[in-house]
């Protein structure tokens, strides 16, 4: 039972890195294509692509799902939502790296964490741990430095507003979908091979100001996969023991966190400690 869940666990991260992988590659490729494809052709074909990938995917997966994983019509508002940010999202990030830097582009796609994190709060009242919040100061940070077009003093590039654009509208999208799928925490690494793919196809430059700002995401980053591979939950403990002949009965909780593991477990407590830490 358990090397069958080890090995279901290996080959769903496996297939999650292998998806980061794959989208990372749209990027530095991208920029290639667009030499000669408009930008709005070029999202066209991304998302064509991604189409008929997921209908071969769903035509054999559809006889094994229940009634409660299809979409009913209450899900139907959310639906055009993602329809409609999924067509404005990948024109603007399309635009964003014909015009601007293919690098900056990868790294600024964490931007999305951001986004959709703001977005939950403000609109659906969602709480944020105090990781997620240092996750949003230090991404914030690196797509600061990155969107500034360091050529003529402090001046915004052009093509990093539009990739921040399309991030946005993808924070937009994940709001809008939180009902029917969850991303993978894994796609945080997709933004790191994309910005590695780009100095290795495209030859750009890394500079002091990009080195500073992929340090600042890369602890951003390390903080939403710490909060997001955390699970917390809470103990409940019954104790009884003697003492002077008295017999004492005492019911406790604590909170308690670990990694990667749903699983009942077992440990022990110094009752004495328990007692004196509950009074």
């Amino acid at each position: 039972m358990i090397n069958t869940r080890k090995n279901t666990i290996v080959t769903a991260v496996f297939y999650a890195i292998a998806a980061a992988l794959f989208y990372a590659l749209n990027v530095p490729c991208s920029k290639l294509l667009l030499v000669h494809i408009p930008p709005v052709c070029m999202a066209g074909f991304l998302y064509i692509g991604a189409g008929c990938g997921v209908g071969i995917m769903y035509f054999f997966h559809r006889k094994k799902e229940s009634k409660d994983e299809r979409l009913g019509k209450s899900d139907f508002p959310f639906a055009l939502g993602m329809v409609l940010l999924d067509i404005l999202a990948p024109i603007l990030l399309m635009t964003g790296v014909k015009i601007g830097n293919s690098s900056n582009a990868s790294l600024l796609g964490n931007f999305e964490i951001v986004a959709t994190t703001i977005i939950a709060l403000a609109v659906f009242k969602e709480k944020v741990s105090w990781r997620l919040w240092i996750a949003i100061l230090f991404i914030t940070a690196s797509s600061i430095i990155l969107s500034f077009d360091g050529s003529d003093g402090l001046k915004f590039s052009l093509g990093s507003l539009f990739v921040l654009g399309a991030t946005v509208s993808w924070g937009l999208e994940n709001n809008c979908t939180r009902r029917i799928s969850e991303k993978s925490t894994y796609y945080a690494i997709a933004p790191f091979i994309g910005a590695f793919l780009s100095f290795v196809i495209l030859k750009e430059s890394l500079s002091p100001q990009y080195l500073f700002a992929l340090s600042l995401m890369l602890a951003g980053s390390a903080f939403v996969v710490r909060d997001t591979l955390a699970r917390s939950h809470e103990h409940e403990h019954t104790h009884t023991f003697i003492k002077n002949g008295v017999t004492f009965t005492v019911r406790h909780t604590h909170s308690h966190e670990h990694f990667l593991n749903d699983e009942k477990h077992t440990h022990h407590h110094d009752i004495e400690k328990d007692l004196i830490l509950q009074s």
